[in-house]
């Protein structure tokens, strides 16, 4: 209302309007050699803006060395998170300060930027998902946040945030693998699937997801038997 009331012609309401419900952090470390190791996964929800994203930067904190990988994440959730710590006099961490670098490498790598042609709108992570067959949306779709927040449905809603993370974090072994960071993408998805269905083994979806990891076992297995055989 205010903001109405002091601009003669108001925008619709775009991001400095809009405040955290949910966090997801999903974090593996792949070492010089690389080899995939699952570290740690968080999700939480709620109304309280402050105490969630307090929470989610003195995660990072504890991370120094970490980079943070989104998708959109400078269009939209950045934008959002920096608007949450001015409204509540929070300090970023390291990493969600504005072109932040570490050695010259970046702290925050937007993956949308990597996989926008040229002169082509940015494209959806659902996308990239569908075409490598990896899981994506399995816990809800954002337009139920507002009713599930209103519902207090919190484990639900932490549960949306948590399927884009793991979401984002496969698609994100796939592309360390073609940039020759990752050995195996597949061997990453599967332990990925398989470590976030056991963290979370009452949520709907970890039947779902123990099914594709069954699937790229199998996958993996039939490659490797084709070639041994293409080799004998």
């Amino acid at each position: 209302r205010s903001y109405a009331r002091h601009d003669p012609d108001p925008a619709e309401l775009r991001w400095p309007f809009k405040s955290v419900c949910a966090t997801a952090l999903l974090v593996f470390r792949v070492d010089e050699g690389g080899i995939f190791e699952f570290v740690d996964l968080h999700a939480g929800a709620g109304d309280d803006e402050a105490a969630l994203v307090r929470d989610l930067f003195d995660r990072l904190r504890m991370l120094p060395d970490a980079t943070v990988v989104t998708w959109g994440g400078l269009n939209l959730d950045l934008p959002v998170l920096k608007m949450a710590a001015m409204r509540h006099h929070l300090r970023l961490p390291p990493q969600l300060v504005h072109n932040a670098r570490r050695f010259g490498q970046r702290c925050h790598l937007d993956l949308v930027a990597e996989y926008k042609a040229g002169g082509q709108k940015f494209i959806h992570l659902s996308e990239l998902t569908s075409t490598l067959r990896l899981p994506t949306k399995f816990a809800g779709l954002a337009s139920y946040v507002p009713r599930l927040l209103a519902e207090g449905k919190l484990r639900q809603l932490a549960d949306i945030a948590l399927a884009d993370a793991v979401s984002t974090a496969l698609v994100l072994q796939s592309h360390l693998e073609i940039h020759s960071e990752l050995t195996s993408a597949t061997a990453a998805q599967i332990i990925t699937l398989r470590d976030v269905a056991r963290r979370r083994p009452e949520a709907p979806y970890a039947d779902y997801l123990r099914r594709v990891e069954r699937r790229l076992v199998e996958e993996a297995m039939n490659e490797a038997e084709a070639f041994i055989a293409s080799a004998a």
